[in-house]
Order: structure tokens, then C-alpha cells, then sequence
């Protein structure tokens, strides 16, 4: 039975992605809207997104376009070359390379593809001769409850979409939201699909597919701020959703040279100067170089892995920091202040 009330039923063009890919022996699996859709969550989705390893980005485009079974859309424009976002403007990253599918079903008709170094990079690669259950599961996996598309060919549902675990995901996510802290435009979209996931599967509907004991630190943490402003303020003064302790772990990456650079474009009205004053009043090292662009970018292969930077990271949470005093109606540290 499937643990979602309504559970998403999966599109034609998801199975036959995953089928040409399969078929190629070039592992993928399903991201963005298409997978918190999967996940339960409410989505707005324009395409199907796939996640592919660097190396085999190119191998997939011409394993798609062979198969006779997709084209690329004539009107198709580089990431590099689209203006500008509108400030306030919720987008999600723009695609490496989109192609279309033939319409013979309702759904999405565009298939984007993305570099696994550019969304989740910390993450091990999909192997299919060893899943890492661990990261990896199939979209109509019992414990998510997403259903094949209908009334399609049944030899392209025999090839499973694949996705992160919802856990992972969550987590991820909030990696992208600190690479992009520094005014880049997904910031938005990467800090209303946390929101999302917090409080339709964990706090709204207590789902079973994702639950706070899967989180690690220091993510489970920084949810438990965005959960619960009043617990951030009794935490960390003045800490709202959270925002002071992504502060600290963009910086706690950059010094370290674990977060590689923001991507896309900046937000109009994003403020440098001001950017650096708030950082300097919690890190009095802070380097401006760090948010400048460009910031030379380390190999991805170099980078340390998610248990890496979850072992680097997870003791340098403020959960028992010692807030004990209250001074004009905050809570007040010592080794912070008030402000």
C-alpha cells in the first residue's frame, strides 16, 4: 500500500528515459520537481530532470538522440546566454542540455540533463551493478508508493527509475543552498523546496518515507531551525529559519575549500558590501574572495565525499551552545553577543 493518500504516477517519457539510458549502461536517476513528486511533496513540473555523472553527460545525449525517440528543441538557449532572473524570481538551475519527447501522452514533453557536479557532488556515483541503498532507490519502491505511468509500453516500465532517497535529497539540497547563499538566484528555489519537504512530509503529514532520524548533523539541526523559528531564536539569538547557521557553514566550507562555487546568475539587487558586513559579525576572518566570481573552483573528484563533509561538519553545530542569560529579551552568549 502506498504511504501517500495520493500517490505520483510516474510519465511515459520517465520510463523511457531510464530505459535508453539502462540500455546504454549509463546510470541516472530522476531529480528536481519530478522527484519531490516522488517524495510526496506539491511540485510544478515542466520536465523530466536527470542527474548524470560528468563523464557521461555526452554519452547520453547521443544515446537519446540514436534512439529516435527524442529531438533537440530547435528554440533551445544556453544556460550562459539567458538574461538575468527578476529579483524575487523562484527558479529552479537551468538544464546542460534539453531535448524534447514526442507528445503521445500527457505529461512533460522536455527532458533536461545535469551535471552530478553542478546539483549533488558530494554523492557517491550511481552504479547499477551496486546500488548504494544508502543514497539510491527505485521511484516505485513500497516505502515511497509512486506508481508507473498507465497505459503505456509495458516493456519500458521493466526498467526502474531511479532516485535519491528523500533523506539524502534534503540534505543535498541544503549543500546547493549554501553554495548559493551568496545572492545567486536558486538560493529561492533551493530554500522553498527544504520549506517544502519540511513540512509536508515532516511536519504537515509526519510521512513514512522521511523521517528526523534519518537526518544527520549538522542538517538535522539546521531543519529543526527552519521547522521552528522560536527554536532557533532559543538556540542562537536571533537565528530565523536558520539563515545565521547557513552563514557559518558557508563559511565553514569555504575557509576549508569544500564548497565550489555558486552557479547561474546573481540576484539584481544582491548587496556585496552588506553580504560581507553580516559575515564579518559572525566570522571576523571571513575573506571576501569567497564570494567574489569568479573564486577559483576545485575538482569535483577532489572534493570531499558526503560522509566527508558530514564528519567535518557535524561536530560544528550550536545545539549546546551555552545561551543561559537573557538580556533585553534575547538570549545572549558570550562567545557571540547580542545582535
Amino acid at each position: 500500500m502506498s504511504p501517500l493518500p495520493f500517490p505520483y504516477r510516474l510519465t511515459p517519457v520517465d520510463h523511457v528515459v531510464a530505459r535508453v539510458l539502462k540500455e546504454a549502461d549509463i546510470p541516472a536517476f530522476l531529480w528536481g520537481e519530478p522527484a519531490v513528486a516522488v517524495y510526496g511533496t506539491t511540485h510544478k513540473i515542466k520536465e523530466s530532470s536527470w542527474v548524470i555523472d560528468d563523464d557521461l553527460l555526452l554519452p547520453a545525449i547521443f544515446a537519446l538522440l540514436d534512439s529516435g525517440r527524442f529531438a533537440q528543441p530547435e528554440e533551445a538557449i544556453p544556460p550562459q546566454d539567458l538574461p538575468p532572473p527578476a529579483t524575487g524570481e523562484v527558479i529552479p538551475p537551468r538544464a546542460e542540455w534539453y531535448m524534447s519527447f514526442p507528445p503521445v501522452m500527457p505529461g512533460p514533453v522536455q527532458v533536461g540533463l545535469y551535471r552530478q557536479s553542478l546539483i549533488f557532488w558530494s554523492f557517491p556515483k550511481l552504479d547499477y551493478n551496486l546500488i548504494r541503498q544508502d543514497f539510491y532507490m527505485s521511484a516505485t519502491d513500497e516505502a515511497l508508493g509512486a506508481m508507473p505511468a498507465e497505459d503505456y509500453q509495458i516493456d519500458d516500465k521493466e526498467y526502474p527509475v531511479m532516485v535519491v532517497r528523500p533523506a539524502k535529497y534534503l540534505e543535498g539540497t541544503v549543500l546547493l543552498m549554501i553554495r548559493d547563499f551568496a545572492g545567486y538566484a536558486t538560493f529561492s528555489y533551493w530554500a522553498q523546496t527544504v520549506v517544502r519537504m519540511v513540512h509536508q512530509l515532516l511536519v504537515k503529514e509526519a510521512r513514512p518515507q522521511l523521517t528526523w532520524d534519518e537526518l544527520e548533523e549538522p542538517f538535522h539541526e539546521y531543519l529543526r531551525r527552519v521547522q521552528n523559528p522560536e527554536y532557533g531564536d532559543r538556540i542562537e539569538c536571533k537565528d530565523y529559519r536558520g539563515f545565521k547557521m547557513i552563514h557559518r557553514l558557508f563559511y565553514r566550507l569555504k575557509r576549508s575549500g569544500e564548497l565550489p562555487n555558486g552557479q547561474g546568475h546573481r540576484i539584481e539587487c544582491f548587496n556585496r558590501e552588506l553580504f560581507l558586513f553580516r559575515a564579518r559579525r559572525l566570522e571576523n576572518d571571513f575573506r571576501p574572495e569567497w564570494i567574489d566570481d569568479p573564486f577559483p573552483d576545485r575538482d569535483p573528484e577532489l572534493l570531499l565525499g558526503y560522509y566527508g563533509l558530514q564528519a567535518l561538519l557535524a561536530p560544528w553545530t550550536f545545539r549546546d551552545n551555552p545561551f543561559i542569560e537573557v538580556r533585553g529579551g534575547w538570549l545572549w552568549s558570550p562567545d557571540i553577543g547580542n545582535f
